[in-house]
């Protein structure tokens, strides 16, 4: 049974999530399971044996929960990796519409939407052309979704699908093997450790009880115990590997006898409710047991997160209810040793805790039936509510990343938040998440969803505050931008301009201007978006930041530039420049040297053109944005192909359109020197020469990509003299922000190489910089560069 959370009460939002590592591939590592399969090798066997059988392309293992089938899948993808060397795994617990398993599919391969393309569309084409086993994992409550699989196969006929559910998909392609419990001791036969040797539930239960204490023994004394236990469980996996965990602090003995008493209770409930949920709510319901009255508060309590949860956040959302003073470290310590949490990692390796689904469950019913979840819930989506405007005051900052990573973890727990906001009336707070997510869910790619949530909030806005509701028509307005959708953006946006000027808030009357001239830009109303940003900038200097102020220069020097005001354009570029440089604000500098590079590549200057775009390639790297990775590395193949780089253009051809394709962005105006590179590379190059190169740039890693574009654009900007620096009045002896920051890592010790790795870049670059760097400062030596760096305050 999928998680009895609030939010299957209500249909769930839309999911199309984060980029793999590795967009380009399309191939995010395969999990690596922390324990060994045991008891499955006749089962592994025959499932191999079925997929490699051309015929055998949709492949469903069914059988109840905690039989084990998430754990057969992974090992079979493991066997299977010779036959398919591309292999992903699907989480679809968190899933509860059918609508929503193709975009948890995207989502996992790093796919994004592309505006007015259905999305099996964009994921039939990703995959058409690649031989992959996609593992669709926990489909049970969403097995409606069958149609949807089945007609991904039928259209990619390389792809191969392994499903795991309790219930088949019902459909003509499917193939569903059912896995079965482990066979448990035969009670015929007597027991002794010999004819206990090879029976595969008493295996398991003898490798998770030495996982817990390593000197425990099958011996002739406990054998019998053992194997009653074992068929007490009816050799239900996830049942025996909770009962052996005990041992730490139970013997066999005793652990049969708290089983008899249980189960005997247990199994006498409702004959119309499935034999799996009365065993495995035994099982829970037996380790629950031996909780301490502490414990099985704080059990309970934490099946509030969803996605886990850290100490940090447990300690500030659990004690909030009248409790007996829970001990949050201990508590947390005890249910990780009794097998009721499991631990796992942030992207940072911090620890990181959760639930198994079936034992979340389980807690879930009995933080129901305990008079607490309103106030625990409301604890949650308040802690999440400050988590997420915490993030948003980091948005256009120095820290926005940090705080965009920080979101991205927790996604579920807010999602559940604004579930339960919404679902249980507690409006304000829904408001208050959503009008604080809308810059991570369009940065980060989710899209749709977010448009689902603010389709939710302003249905329910007609009461809000003008301020509130102004917020929720503006954010809504940027996620109709992000998703193409002009018409509808402006007329949020419009609707928000006109409540934030009667109200007399004037950033956000400075916001909403803004943000209509970016949709005038995408619609090529260019003196429309001359006018908006004209009435914007004097609000901005008088009542705005200096990032209202950069944000606002470049869409007036991009109105102006594309009116053929070059020599108004440039240098509202620079100043945008100089305000983001002053800000550390990452993002802005990248946007800005984009515009400065177009307007180089216009005026002549190619070389200063390749500069500022590597600048940006690296920048955009540096912040995770996708999105702006593929057009700079569009622009810079542009650039090399001029230049007569046409081998490393055409692989930065078919990199950036790689990444286009993962990003799931159609392609923009700013793309349209793509396809006169396309025409140079193709008059340049050779049929066999150009294939060469378009397959070696898809196949290049996301760091490949970025270390190839930076060796072209230094390539580039040397090769032509007279090069303008980027910023070469920023820093002492000329030195441009890069060159620092390469001195900052050889003061520190560095090799060239582990510069290198560090940034990002290729050795022959970091060579390259240091080679100018040295004729900058006049200098012959490392250390002479070194003692300039100190004597100037660089490092």
């Amino acid at each position: 049974m999928a998680d009895q959370t609030p939010g299957d009460r209500l249909p769930a939002p839309p999911i199309t999530s984060v980029p793999s590592p590795d967009a380009a591939r399309l191939t995010p590592p395969l999990p690596v399971p922390l324990t060994p399969l045991v008891g499955r090798e006749h089962e592994l066997a025959e499932v191999v044996a079925l997929l490699r059988r051309p015929a055998v392309r949709l492949l469903t293992l069914t059988g109840p929960g905690g039989v084990g089938k998430t754990r057969l899948a992974l090992a079979v993808a493991a066997a299977l990796t010779d036959e398919f060397p591309a292999g992903v795994v699907v989480e679809l617990a968190p899933v509860h519409d059918p609508g929503l398993v193709v975009p948890a599919i995207a989502q996992a391969l790093g796919l994004r939407e592309l505006p007015g393309r259905p999305l099996l569309d964009v994921l039939v084409a990703a995959l058409s052309d690649r031989h992959l086993l996609l593992v669709l994992d926990n489909l049970e409550q969403v097995v409606a979704a069958g149609p949807e699989i089945a007609a991904l196969v039928a259209r990619c006929p390389d792809l191969t699908v392994l499903t795991t559910s309790r219930a088949p998909l019902r459909v003509r392609a499917e193939r569903s093997y059912p896995v079965a419990p482990l066979s448990p001791p035969d009670p015929r036969q007597p027991t002794s450790v010999a004819t206990l040797a090879g029976n595969p539930a008493v295996a398991l239960f003898i490798e998770r009880a030495q996982a817990a204490v390593p000197g425990f023994r099958l011996t002739d004394a406990n054998a019998a115990a053992v194997a009653e236990v074992c068929r007490q469980l009816d050799g239900l996996p996830l049942a025996i590997e909770l009962a052996a965990a005990r041992v730490t602090v139970l013997s066999p003995e005793a652990l049969l006898n708290r089983l008899a008493n249980r189960l005997a209770l247990l199994t006498t409930g409702a004959r119309d409710q499935p034999a799996r949920q009365r065993t495995m709510r035994t099982t829970i319901g037996w380790s629950h047991d031996l909780l301490t009255p502490e414990e099985q508060i704080l059990f309970r309590r934490l099946a509030i997160f969803v996605g886990g949860f850290t100490l940090e956040v447990a300690e500030a959302v659990v004690p909030v209810v009248s409790d007996p003073g829970i001990d949050i470290l201990e508590g947390i310590t005890s249910l990780l040793e009794k097998s009721l949490l499991v631990r796992g990692a942030d992207h940072n390796g911090e620890p990181r805790f959760g639930m198994l689904e079936t034992v979340r469950e389980y807690a879930l019913e009995r933080l129901e039936a305990s008079g607490e979840s309103q106030g625990i819930w409301n604890a949650h989506a308040t802690w999440f509510s400050t988590l997420s405007e915490w993030a948003e005051a980091q948005y256009f900052t120095e820290g926005e990343k940090a705080a965009l990573d920080r979101l991205e973890l927790e996604h579920d727990n807010l999602r559940g938040a604004l579930t339960w906001s919404f679902e249980q009336g507690v409006i304000d707070t829904g408001f208050r998440l959503a009008g604080a997510l809308w810059w991570f869910w369009c940065i980060r790619g989710f899209l749709s969803e977010g448009h689902w949530w603010f389709e939710l909030a302003l249905a329910r806005a007609g009461s809000a505050v003008p301020i509130i509701r102004a917020k929720l028509l503006f954010a809504a307005g940027i996620i109709h931008w992000a998703r193409g959708e002009s018409s509808g953006a402006s007329s949020l946006l419009e609707e928000s301009l006109a409540l934030w000027r009667a109200s007399g808030d004037r950033r956000g009357v400075i916001h909403a201007l803004n943000y209509l001239g970016v949709v005038a830009w995408q619609q090529g109303d260019f003196p429309r978006m001359a006018t908006l940003a004209a009435e914007a900038l004097p609000l901005a200097r008088a009542e705005g930041t200096q990032m209202d102020v950069a944000t606002v220069l470049l869409n007036l020097g991009t109105a102006v530039q594309r009116q053929g005001d070059r020599d108004h354009a440039g240098p509202l570029f620079e100043e945008a420049l100089a305000l983001f440089r002053t800000a550390r604000y990452p993002r802005g500098i990248a946007w800005a040297s984009q515009h400065l590079a177009e307007m180089a590549d216009e005026q002549g200057n190619p070389h200063q053109a390749a500069a500022l775009r590597g600048e940006a390639i690296r920048l955009y790297q540096q912040e995770q944005d996708r999105w702006g990775l593929f057009e700079e590395l569009a622009s810079l193949a542009h650039i090399a192909a001029r230049g007569g780089e046409a081998n490393a253009a055409v692989r930065l051809l078919s990199a950036a359109e790689a990444l286009r394709e993962a990003a799931g962005v159609a392609p923009q105006n700013r793309l349209a020197g793509r396809d006169q590179a396309m025409t140079l590379v193709g008059a340049s190059l050779d049929k066999e020469a150009f294939a060469a190169g378009w397959a070696a740039g898809r196949s290049l890693s996301l760091e490949e990509v970025v270390a190839e574009a930076g060796r072209v654009a230094t390539a580039l900007t040397s090769s032509g003299p007279g090069v303008p620096a980027v910023d070469a009045n920023r820093y002492p002896g000329g030195l441009s922000e890069r060159e620092v920051e390469v001195l900052h890592l050889v003061a520190a010790g560095l090799t060239n190489a582990q510069v290198a790795e560090r940034l990002f870049l290729s050795t022959r670059t970091v060579d390259a910089h240091l080679r100018r760097i040295y004729a900058k400062l006049e200098v012959n030596t490392r250390a002479a560069a070194i003692r300039f760096a100190v004597d100037h305050g660089l490092v």
